[in-house]
C-alpha cells in the first residue's frame, strides 16, 4: 500500500511539473503558396477580405461578396476557391471605379473556373489590382445553385 502511494506521488509531481500546452503541435509556418490547408482551410498571408465559410450557392444560381481593397491591404489579391460538391462553378470578380454615384458600372478584372480538370479548386492572384471597392460573383455551372463551397480572397 505504502508503494502505490509513493508511486501515485511520484507520477502526480511528473504530471505536475509539465507546462500547459507543452504537449500542443507547434503552429506550422505558411508557405508562399499555401492557400487550403486540409482542402478548406486558411490562407497563408495577408489580409481576409472575403471569407464564404463553408456554404451553398443559393438557389438564385449565384452569390455576391462585396469588398474594400486599400493600401493597407497590400499590392495584390489572392482569391481561392473549394468546391466539395464537384460541380462546376465560375468566379468573377467586378472592379467598381464609382460605387457611391455608379455602383452598376463595374469592370470585370478576372474569371476563374472551378472544374474537374483542377479538381474544383484553385488559387489565383490578381496583381497590380486597382485600390477601391469590387464584388465577386460565385456562379453555379448549371445555373440552379446548390454547389458546396468555400471562398476566400485575401490582400497580399
Amino acid at each position: 500500500m505504502k508503494k502505490k502511494l509513493i508511486t501515485m506521488t511520484a507520477i502526480a509531481t511528473i504530471v505536475a511539473a509539465i507546462p500547459i500546452g507543452a504537449s500542443a503541435a507547434q503552429p506550422a509556418i505558411p508557405t508562399t503558396n499555401m492557400v487550403w490547408q486540409n482542402e478548406i482551410g486558411t490562407f497563408d498571408v495577408g489580409d481576409l477580405l472575403v471569407d464564404s465559410g463553408d456554404t451553398y450557392i443559393s438557389n438564385q444560381g449565384y452569390d455576391e461578396y462585396s469588398f474594400d481593397f486599400t493600401e493597407a491591404d497590400g499590392n495584390d489579391l489572392r482569391v481561392g476557391y473549394v468546391g466539395t460538391s464537384k460541380q462546376d462553378v465560375k468566379v468573377y470578380i467586378y472592379y467598381i471605379p464609382d460605387p457611391e454615384n455608379n455602383p452598376n458600372k463595374r469592370k470585370k478584372v478576372a474569371t476563374y473556373e472551378a472544374n474537374r480538370s483542377n479538381n474544383y479548386k484553385f488559387t489565383k492572384d490578381i496583381e497590380g489590382a486597382e485600390y477601391g471597392s469590387y464584388e465577386a460573383r460565385v456562379v453555379s455551372g448549371n445555373g440552379n445553385g446548390g454547389e458546396d463551397y468555400r471562398f476566400r480572397i485575401r490582400g497580399l
